[in-house]
């Protein structure tokens, strides 16, 4: 999530973890809107718990500005895809990449002062993280009371990031690589370039949900 302060001074960002309906099950570090989103989800206490496999089989699905790794799936460089069975994939990770830019357009609808939270500079970043911390709590008290968006719901734009260079650990990337391809061939294999409904749903909700299978950025 980046916000932008009043006089554009600072933007700040900060990472959220979503579930398929839009809960959000985790937010952490609030840095300097120029920060690589590699390098803030690297310096987070949840990426200790994936890395240290805290978290069982379990991946994040992360957009192309994080690295493919043996627990998080990002989508397969356009150079890549030569198959159907890639670009099946491809969208059905895009679909469920959909769902946190569905949830922090809601969450920025509720909450408007997210939009404006003044002239932010690098000394007042934990009072910022506070303010958005507080947002993300009320916001999963309205969803689980089923409280009505204010006005109608515009999902967040995903703002252009370059693709994350690769890891340099051959054999850790070659695992991912195993990871990613497997799950390719198991979920997409001989499916028409638009993802079935079924393999879509598959995805999100394995993907998507904290105790299941994945969880998205």
């Amino acid at each position: 999530m980046t916000v932008y302060s009043a006089l554009l001074i600072l933007s700040v960002f900060s990472y959220t973890i979503c579930d398929v309906d839009g809960n959000l099950l985790a937010v952490e570090k609030c840095c300097p809107g120029s920060t690589p989103e590699q390098q803030v989800w690297e310096s987070s206490v949840i990426f200790q718990y994936f890395k240290q496999g805290y978290n069982g089989p379990t991946w994040v699905i992360g957009s192309h500005g994080y690295q493919l790794s043996t627990y998080v799936l990002t989508p397969k460089h356009p150079s890549k895809v030569t198959d159907t069975d890639s670009s099946s994939y491809n969208a059905a990770h895009n679909q469920a990449l959909s769902r946190s830019l569905r949830a922090i357009g809601s969450l920025k609808n509720r909450f408007r002062c997210l939009e404006d939270l003044g002239p932010v500079l690098l000394g007042s970043l934990d009072h910022v993280a506070r303010v958005i911390y507080a947002c993300c709590v009320l916001h999963n008290i309205a969803k689980k009371f089923s409280v009505p968006l204010p006005r109608e719901l515009v999902p967040e734009t995903a703002h252009p990031v370059p693709y994350a260079a690769e890891r340099s650990d051959c054999a850790t990337i070659s695992e991912a690589k195993a990871i990613q391809d497997d799950m390719i061939l198991t979920c997409f294999h001989n499916l028409s370039e638009e993802p079935s409904q079924a393999a879509e749903e598959g995805l999100q909700e394995g993907s998507l949900e904290e105790e299941g299978r994945q969880v998205s950025l």
